[in-house]
């Protein structure tokens, strides 16, 4: 099941004709890492790892000692986004997060953006990087959630010709994203949730119900290890 998924995701950015500009990830990077340090200081030579880049990976915009990047298709992503895999001093590692080949304690600071939802095991990958990450290390994570509804009939939704969910192969809500992070001892820094449109009185009743029976919230977190 999952290595079609992962096909569903080559084709999916195979046919992506909307040109990433290196200005708008390295706005986004600067983004990122700005709210990071609103709560952690990233060590001068950190040792970084992002997961699951994709055609949008952040890890070239961050200044760090080593900087790796994982994906079982990083090598398709390398051929399609070449411009964004220049850096020589970049490691990049063909394989999948459930399994990764470093040892304990080996990174400061793991990104991992809108990736959950696509790995075939997302407990087995937050296990993962905790084993990893170093003590007082810490993780940017975010990841689309859903209400029970949509949990619920988006896993029929492929019979049904709507192929393109296999995108996100996993359907989670916020209280599984809690509960996995829970198993693994993680201390929560941070928590920003995108506002909900269905509260918002600038959107019709329409558009506040289809988005209701659609995406819940969009969570990101700045994760520590305790």
């Amino acid at each position: 099941m999952f290595r079609r998924d992962l096909k569903y995701e080559k084709n999916f950015w195979g046919k992506k004709f909307i040109p990433i500009k290196n200005k708008s990830l390295q706005r986004r990077q600067k983004f990122i890492q700005a709210w990071i340090e609103r709560f952690w200081n990233i060590p001068k030579n950190a040792r970084i790892l992002e997961i699951g880049g994709a055609g949008k990976p952040l890890i070239n915009f961050f200044q760090g000692g080593e900087k790796y990047v994982l994906d079982p298709l990083i090598d398709f992503y390398e051929k399609k986004f070449p411009e964004f895999y220049t850096d020589s001093d970049l490691c990049k590692l063909k394989t999948e997060a459930e399994n990764m080949h470093f040892k304990n304690n080996t990174f400061d600071l793991i990104i991992m953006l809108n990736v959950l939802d696509h790995t075939e095991s997302p407990q087995k990958v937050i296990k993962e990087c905790y084993r990893v990450l170093k003590k007082e290390g810490v993780i940017i994570l975010s990841v689309d959630t859903f209400n029970l509804f949509w949990k619920i009939f988006r896993r029929f939704l492929p019979f049904f010709g709507f192929k393109h969910y296999r995108l996100h192969p996993q359907v989670l809500r916020i209280r599984d994203v809690k509960q996995i992070l829970q198993k693994n001892d993680f201390r929560i820094l941070n928590l920003f949730i995108t506002e909900k449109i269905k509260t918002n009185p600038l959107f019709s009743l329409k558009e506040k119900l289809k988005f209701y029976l659609e995406y819940n919230l969009y969570c990101t977190y700045v994760l520590a290890k305790k």
